[in-house]
């Protein structure tokens, strides 16, 4: 037999099922340009010079990471699919004396013919896509625009190695697919039907309470801390009630169905229902493979575009002042001196010596403990315990300063507190801070003076006092290693006019800053410095959010198309499958009318199931989503809303475009158009 033989039976089987493999090699196609860009992207020097550019790189490469996972999954379940489909061409080269060995090697040679092609023309178009996809990289960030262009050699190669091992874990699994299957059965596969599932009520009353107890622990955990434990448990559970649900709740809704004799015994419902009752194992997990894709795809895009769009008022929240100075007391006794009041004659001499007036100035001290939370006691700590959620961190600040920076005019005895709370809630009339007694008088949602506190993970209490000398029985307490329990901080921060640009205030920043940190008073005293100006953190956010926001594109542009060729596939498949059942149907006089009715009464009824499902999880998903958000400093609500509502709109749209394409390619079949 000619060595060309097999290679040449393996091109024209692919030919003529050009309807299975050219959604197939689109995907591999897919795959392999996007590995290459965001995998390349991560190995850019453009990436690496720009602010939080490692960071950016690190974001890209858990990108690099979810494309491979999900590639290899997504892959290997449609190529079952195809092979499914081949069952039957399979079975008649056995019938006309082929052995399985020889049915093996054109399997083979599919293999290689589609894991040279993907991988020639993948990394072709990512190579020719990667600039623009860089651009728009920088667009989203705001970096500067290179013209440069390099080929990243190691993006290739690990493009090819990862690829390589995929084609190759798909060609063996084909092989034993086809290897255990006798003659006869391939013949009847695509014939045959799948039983229901027993048991399906059970399975159905397992997969509602799986879900209900992942919806439940979402919507009643407070701390953010707490989310990050639970938040990849609940996925896991949710994604298997979400595929038990639809496996065996999908069949026992048919059976309801048929039960409904005025909705079973109609001309468009009575082929759609029975079909969908006959095979709905196997579509009930396409199904949910669809919701799952919808899901990630929602909560990926929602969350990404909301730390993007929101990321002014996260940056205003982490700085509430354009310029900061933060000073820490090597002691707490320091805060209590006229220190705070030389730092105010230093800063402002040096910014006299720049000819320059602020818009505005604000300053005040401030005390920081953290601690666990045992009943209305704050015992000191400082460092994290297994018990995070008993773990607080206490900002503390004097009541003048507190009155003056939010406009208040609150007063309070020595013993007396103002109380508020972030990321948590404390319903106590008093608090013990470290034996320190404090009746709560008065609580309070204002407290923006504290902008630096937004980057804190943990539970925090505010709390402003009469005097920060109240502290002063406490402020000599150590710890274990003999460090300070308390410490102390004097901010000082103003704002610009409007006559600086960004590229201005910034340099006039730094010229402060250098005459500051090396002021001989300060440098004497072993004061240590935290500067800030949120024209250059604003960089920061830009790369961060902006990165997350990119991936977050990217991976839904590739979780959207595998949902996609998902759909197609099943309604392709089911269509070759229902093309016998409709043509009889036809012979005893159902019109071309009516076959159209009945199947848009099948793919209604179970269509748009995995998008209300999503849509679901979605909604029960959101306060984990936000508590999240708000560990990446994002305080405002109504921003994170709007944009999942937007989301999920768009994604409706999308869906309802897919739809309408494979409705029609499963009525084309079935119709023998």
């Amino acid at each position: 037999m000619s060595k060309v033989f097999f290679p040449k039976l393996a091109k024209s089987g692919m030919t003529k099922n050009y309807k299975l493999y050219i959604p197939y090699l689109l995907s591999c196609i897919g795959m392999i340009m996007m590995l290459y860009i965001i995998c390349a992207l991560s190995y850019s020097e453009t990436v690496a010079t720009m602010a939080a550019g490692r960071d950016l790189a690190v974001i890209l490469r858990l990108g690099v990471g979810v494309i491979c996972i999900f590639g290899s999954i997504f892959l290997i379940y449609t190529n079952s699919f195809l092979i499914k489909r081949r069952y039957r061409e399979f079975g008649l080269y056995s019938i006309l004396g082929m052995d399985r060995k020889s049915i093996g090697r054109v399997v083979f040679w599919e293999s290689v013919i589609v894991s040279f092609v993907s991988l020639f023309v993948g990394l072709f178009l990512g190579i020719l896509f990667f600039k623009f996809a860089e651009l728009f990289l920088i667009k989203i960030v705001e970096g500067a625009v290179t013209f440069s262009f390099k080929i990243s050699a190691e993006s290739v190669l690990i493009t090819i190695g990862v690829f390589s091992v995929i084609f190759l874990i798909i060609m063996l699994k084909s092989l034993i697919m086809v290897g255990k299957a006798r003659p006869l059965e391939l013949l009847r596969t695509t014939e045959t039907g799948e039983k229901p599932p027993k048991a399906n009520f059970v399975l159905a009353i397992i997969g509602a309470g799986t879900l209900a107890f992942a919806y439940y622990n979402a919507v009643t955990i407070e701390s953010p801390l707490a989310v990050l434990y639970w938040f990849f448990l609940d996925v896991v559970l949710v994604i298997i009630a979400t595929y038990i649900l639809f496996i065996a709740g999908s069949v026992a809704l048919c059976k309801l169905l048929k039960k409904n004799k005025n909705y079973y015994y109609k001309k468009q419902h009575f082929v759609s229902v029975s079909t969908m009752a006959y095979r709905m194992k196997r579509n009930g997990a396409g199904l949910a493979s669809i919701c799952i894709l919808a899901t990630m795809v929602l909560v990926m895009i929602s969350s990404s575009a909301s730390l993007y769009f929101g990321e002014n008022y996260a940056l205003r929240a982490r700085y509430p002042m354009d310029v900061e100075f933060s000073l820490r007391f090597p002691t707490f006794d320091g805060l209590l001196t006229d220190a705070p009041e030389k730092i105010d004659n230093i800063m402002e001499d040096i910014i006299k010596s720049e000819n320059y007036k602020p818009a505005e100035v604000k300053t005040y001290k401030s005390a920081m403990i953290t601690g666990l939370l045992d009943g209305d006691t704050l015992v000191p700590i400082n460092y994290f315990s297994d018990s995070m959620d008993d773990f607080r961190a206490v900002y503390i600040i004097g009541l003048d300063d507190y009155n003056a920076y939010q406009d208040e005019k609150y007063e309070l005895k020595d013993n007396e507190i103002i109380l508020g709370t972030f990321r948590c809630n404390y319903k106590g009339d008093s608090l013990n801070i470290a034996g320190l007694d404090l009746k709560i008088k008065e609580r309070s949602k204002s407290f923006d003076v504290f902008g630096d506190s937004v980057a804190i993970i943990v539970p925090t209490f505010y709390v402003v006092v009469k005097d920060l000398a109240v502290l002063k029985p406490i402020g000599d307490i150590k710890d274990a290693d003999g460090a300070n329990v308390l410490y102390s901080e004097y901010y000082y921060g103003y704002n610009y006019d409007e006559r600086f640009s960004k590229e201005e205030s910034i340099e006039f920043f730094h010229k402060i800053k250098d005459k500051f940190v090396h002021n001989d008073y300060i440098t004497e005293n072993e004061y240590i410095i935290r500067p800030s100006t949120i024209e250059e953190e604003r960089s920061d956010f830009n790369t961060l959010y902006g990165g997350l926001f990119f991936v977050g594109i990217m991976l839904s542009i590739v979780f959207i198309f595998a949902a996609a060729v998902i759909i197609y596939y099943k309604q392709i498949c089911e269509g070759y499958e229902d093309k016998a059942r409709f043509s009889i149907m036809k012979k005893v006089g159902m019109t071309g009318r009516n076959i159209k009715k009945s199947i848009n009464s099948q793919v209604l009824t179970v269509f748009f199931a995995p998008l209300l499902m999503a849509g679901m999880h979605l909604a029960f998903a959101f306060p984990v989503v936000w508590k999240l958000l708000q560990l990446f400093g994002l305080t405002t609500l109504w921003v994170v809303v709007v944009i999942t509502l937007i989301a999920f709109v768009i994604y409706g749209i999308f869906y309802a475009i897919i739809y309408k394409g494979t409705a029609g390619a499963y009525y084309n079949i079935v119709s023998n158009e």
